[in-house]
């Protein structure tokens, strides 16, 4: 990444985009539940990278909402690292 051009855009506020992911987002799906297994998140991870796709020539920050993943915890780090490799 280039880091120059990230930080112009930060501060020219151009070419940066924040995608949150929350109920709304998910279309009337139960929240998830990070006990599910890895293919659980397939459909949710193709709706985000279909959107994601459209959204080109941009920084892309995906967002979860807080308790998106029913969890009131840290997440764990084989778990996100897990969510990250899967998105």
């Amino acid at each position: 990444m280039n880091s120059v051009l990230f930080e112009n855009c930060i501060k020219n506020k151009k070419n940066i985009k924040f995608l949150l992911i929350d109920k709304e987002f998910v279309e009337g799906q139960k929240e998830f539940n990070l006990t599910r297994k890895k293919t659980d998140f397939t459909s949710l991870f193709n709706k985000i990278k279909n959107v994601i796709e459209i959204i080109d020539n941009n920084f892309i920050f995906v967002l979860f909402y807080e308790y998106f993943f029913n969890v009131k915890s840290i997440l764990k780090y084989d778990v996100k690292e897990q969510i990250i490799d899967s998105l």
